[in-house]
């Protein structure tokens, strides 16, 4: 994660001694991918005694579904170096592509982390952490918006109405109200206590690399090498999809409405679109900054902060102060928050 957010981190001394030396991104991009061509590798070696059962949290022993996991992981980080240095987005496309051959087929091998309870204590930490007596943390406005400018039949799902009866996101750095509960919070799909779906306020598993996250990257590599009209039934189909996982009947009169004027891509607005509807099927994934890094979309307007010193969109993660401090080095000692990541250029 850090790698993603951060750009350069320790790794190959990680633990060795206290004051690990910094690997550049791009190596660790390579060895990402080495590491998981060996892992598919093992996974075809017989495995003797030893195998993952009902501990395995992920896919409870399923070693092909790990595999697959493998392949879908090799396709997320083939797309992020679509303008990285020494790449283009035409061999990170066939590269992506290649992969999701291999990887999940439907929306029954997500990745998901299925451990929680509606018991105190074991709740989802997206329940727990957005409850409005934990501080009060909600929707902001640039999503609430987007999906009411849509009519996005998702936004009752994603979003629970605030106290004053209709659908309300923040602002950032809007001054604080007395009252945060006007504001809209997260639905009970993504933050009910329990994920599993036994018991009232039960919200869907915690999405580690879901499948729609892939349709949308079959999407956008297939734009990328074949064009928009290649791309569109791929888009449509990733759309649909996620709104049945939503809960949605697809033959709606909203979601064929919905289809109807979002579903139509050009080699303009296809980019833009497959990004849009990316970001809403993987809400909450860290993901969504990483391509807004790559492509710029969904659109986003700056809520600048001149006392702060920051006048535009930060692009990585600042290294905490403990590693500043324990561990100085040249990467971290004058790192800033507008700085670019290696692939981000």
């Amino acid at each position: 994660m850090l790698l993603l957010i951060c750009g350069d981190v320790p790794f190959t001394e990680a633990f060795e001694g206290s004051k690990p030396k910094y690997d550049k991104q791009q190596d660790l991009y390579v060895l990402i991918q080495k590491m998981l061509d060996d892992a598919i590798a093992e996974n075809q070696l017989d495995p003797g005694n030893l195998t993952p059962g009902a501990d395995d949290f992920l896919f409870g022993g399923d070693m092909d579904k790990w595999e697959q996991f493998a392949y879908a992981l090799k396709a997320r980080h083939y797309i992020h170096l679509t303008k990285a240095p020494g790449h283009t987005a035409a061999a990170q496309a066939d590269l992506a592509l290649g992969a999701l051959e291999h990887a999940f087929t439907s929306s029954a091998s997500d990745a998901t982390l299925d451990i929680y309870s509606s018991d105190a204590g074991h709740e989802s930490p997206w329940f727990k952490n957005t409850e409005l007596a934990q501080g009060g943390v909600v929707l902001g406005a640039t999503l609430v918006n987007f999906l009411i400018a849509n009519s996005d039949p998702r936004l009752p799902i994603i979003a629970n109405k605030g106290s004053q009866g209709t659908y309300l996101g923040r602002v950032s750095t809007s001054a604080v109200v007395p009252a945060v509960g006007i504001y809209s919070t997260l639905g009970d799909f993504f933050g009910g206590a329990n994920p599993n779906g036994s018991d009232a306020g039960a919200s869907a598993p915690i999405a580690i690399l879901p499948y729609s996250e892939l349709q949308f990257i079959k999407a956008e590599a297939t734009f990328i090498k074949s064009g928009a009209a290649a791309a569109q039934p791929i888009y449509q189909q990733a759309i649909k999809d996620n709104m049945a996982k939503l809960g949605l009947d697809i033959t709606s009169a909203p979601v064929t409405s919905y289809l109807a004027a979002r579903g139509t891509l050009t080699n303009t607005n296809a980019l833009q679109r497959i990004m849009e509807e990316k970001s809403i099927a993987n809400l909450l994934s860290i993901e969504n900054f990483n391509d807004w890094r790559r492509t710029g979309f969904p659109l986003l307007t700056i809520v600048a902060d001149p006392e702060a010193g920051i006048t535009t969109i930060p692009r990585k993660y600042q290294y905490s102060q403990q590693e500043i401090s324990s561990n100085p080095q040249p990467e971290n000692t004058n790192a800033k928050i507008t700085d670019r990541v290696w692939w981000d250029q």
